[in-house]
């Protein structure tokens, strides 16, 4: 297949920070209990249901990205973002068949979201967000923002690329 919706490659090293651990391989056991603590902030985030006539959920592989800071002791988001790898509809009840959704216009949205995005505009009647896709440019600007905020930075991310930073 030469039109590979889906594609996945690394993000820029430049957009790594240096001084980020990255897993429980390093550090302190204090470190492993705030990354334990920042891991449970970041967990639990439920399905989106929309109705078709038929009960739908929309499952999506997504990169979640939480700024976090500790103030007076306790870890909280100050602001997070999401980029979409992949969606799709399944049935609630599997034995219920998928509505038809045309591709032609679920094609007029983001690869990575687009059948959220097709429900968002079909019968929400609210206009998607279209800058949310991990397949475009909005990828290496998000990665870019984490690697300013773990570099210190204040940044408040914007996927456009420019920031808006106010006081939280």
């Amino acid at each position: 297949m030469t039109d590979n919706l889906y594609a996945t490659t690394q993000p820029p090293l430049d957009t790594y920070s240096d001084g980020a651990s990255r897993n429980n391989a390093s550090g302190t056991d204090q470190d492993v209990i705030e990354r334990a603590k920042i891991r449970e902030i970041c967990e639990g985030w439920g399905v989106y249901r929309f109705p078709h006539g038929v009960e739908m959920d929309n499952e999506a592989d997504c990169r979640f990205f939480f700024l976090l800071e500790k103030r007076e002791g306790k870890w909280g988001v100050v602001f997070y973002t999401l980029l979409f790898d992949k969606d799709k509809m399944v049935p609630v009840n599997p034995s219920h068949e998928i509505p038809s959704i045309p591709e032609e216009e679920v094609r007029r949205h983001p690869a990575g979201y687009r059948y959220l995005a097709w429900c968002e505009a079909n019968i929400s009647k609210t206009p998607p967000k279209m800058d949310l896709s991990s397949h475009g440019k909005e990828r290496n600007v998000s990665y870019g923002k984490v690697k300013d905020w773990l570099d210190g930075k204040e940044v408040k991310p914007n996927l456009t690329g420019e920031d808006v930073v106010e006081k939280w």
